[in-house]
């Protein structure tokens, strides 16, 4: 016999978007149900770094406290490194960003969610969508006791790059072919303290980057530009320390690493639904659509459309209006914040793909800290992307040369 929920939203994937609006939803008072297909803890590939801007987004959640709780590991700027060997260095213009291992952040805001009043079904799969015209959504989930069946007035889809809400709500864009974005995550320990800043080094078709966790852990990616290159399940750890081996900037405190758990990878790295919003569904974080991790805004994007999302519910609930019409604020909202980091995205990834570009980029940044502080701070969304090419953006990019990256 299968089982059956009713709630007035029933959430889909209990990541950070979906369990910090599982949250706000429920401090307002209503019913919500977060599903996931998986069981807690869980390890996904991530760069396991929130920006500084993300921490705001905890506080008005009430997440912050929990997420200290946690002891996440402080950062207080970026470091870029070119292929000549050039570096930035930028600085937070204010505020710190937090690295965590991303299991520990996502137990503790389905933690939160819980103590909140939410009902969480882990290892609840979806399979089947139905949106009556006029009616309350039905969502069907395969569970390890069988068939479950839910009722809810909207249904969020917060289930990642490959969403099944996104999917069966007839709102999946194919992903353009041109995009063949593969990242390798996984976590090493290492004997000597790191600087206190995640680090980006650049190399011709891939690029590393490294961010410190607390415990003396360290998360270390590789992304490639061209993910066909990469070799089978067996050669993938050899593929990857080789290329490990040539992205030390942090004078040899890499090379007494030792592995601490299993390569995850993901790709491909862009996405973007048709658009976030239909009759009695939203899509919140990378369902609705994922940038490439060069800027390391994953996590505060999916904080930051939690928030609109709630903010789009909660009138939704107020006027009755369920449909499509009724949540398009959802994507208005979206679209103002998500375009100019699109474009900002889009630049750097041309950037990164050009050795010769980014050689003279870095390089004449590193004699500008102030232009690397507001880049790495916009990139940190401190600053809007339009303040990069204001007059104060094109006065700290004109100003005078003195040092504090390395030109290489």
């Amino acid at each position: 016999m299968s089982e059956s929920f009713t709630a007035d939203v029933i959430i889909v994937g209990a990541g950070p978007s979906g369990s910090s609006l599982a949250v706000r939803l429920a401090r307002q008072g209503m019913d919500v149900l977060l599903a996931d297909a998986r069981s807690f803890p869980r390890h996904k590939p991530c760069a396991e770094y929130l920006s500084p801007a993300a921490l705001p987004l905890l506080g008005s959640a009430g997440l912050l406290e929990r997420v200290r709780g946690a002891g996440p590991e402080l950062l207080d700027g970026m470091e870029v490194t070119a292929p000549s060997g050039a570096t930035l260095s930028g600085r937070f213009v204010k505020g710190e960003g937090i690295s965590l291992p991303r299991w520990e952040l996502d137990e503790a805001l389905v933690d939160e969610a819980r103590a909140c009043g939410v009902r969480v079904l882990e290892e609840h799969r979806l399979t089947g969508l139905e949106i009556p015209v006029g009616g309350r959504v039905r969502a069907d989930f395969e569970s390890p006791r069988g068939p479950v069946a839910a009722r809810a007035e909207v249904v969020v889809g917060a289930d990642g790059l490959r969403s099944a809400v996104t999917r069966l709500a007839g709102l999946a864009r194919p992903t353009p072919t041109w995009i063949r974005h593969l990242a390798l995550v996984a976590h090493y320990r290492v004997p000597d303290p790191l600087p206190p800043r995640g680090h980006i080094v650049l190399r011709e078709g891939w690029y590393a980057g490294l961010s410190p966790l607390p415990g003396g852990r360290v998360n270390l990616s590789v992304v490639l530009h061209d993910g066909t290159g990469a070799p089978g399940r067996e050669g993938l750890r050899s593929f990857f320390e080789q290329r490990l081996d040539r992205v030390d900037p942090w004078e040899g405190s890499l090379a007494r690493r030792e592995a601490d758990g299993p390569i995850l990878a993901s790709g491909p790295l862009m996405r973007e639904a048709v658009r976030p919003y239909a009759d009695r569904v939203l899509l919140v974080g990378d369902a609705a659509g994922y940038l490439d991790p060069i800027t390391g805004e994953g996590i505060y994007l999916a904080l930051e459309s939690a928030e609109q999302a709630c903010r789009t519910l909660t009138a939704a609930f107020t006027s009755g209006r369920f449909d499509a019409a009724g949540l398009a604020d959802y994507g208005r909202l979206r679209r103002k914040t998500w375009r100019p980091r699109r474009r900002l995205s889009w630049l750097l990834q041309q950037v990164v793909r050009r050795p010769r570009v980014a050689d003279l980029l870095i390089g004449y940044l590193a004699r500008r800290p102030r232009a690397a502080d507001r880049l790495v701070s916009t990139a940190g969304d401190l600053l809007s992307p339009w303040e990069l090419v204001g007059p104060p953006g094109w006065r700290d990019l004109l100003g005078p040369a003195h040092g504090r990256g390395r030109a290489g």
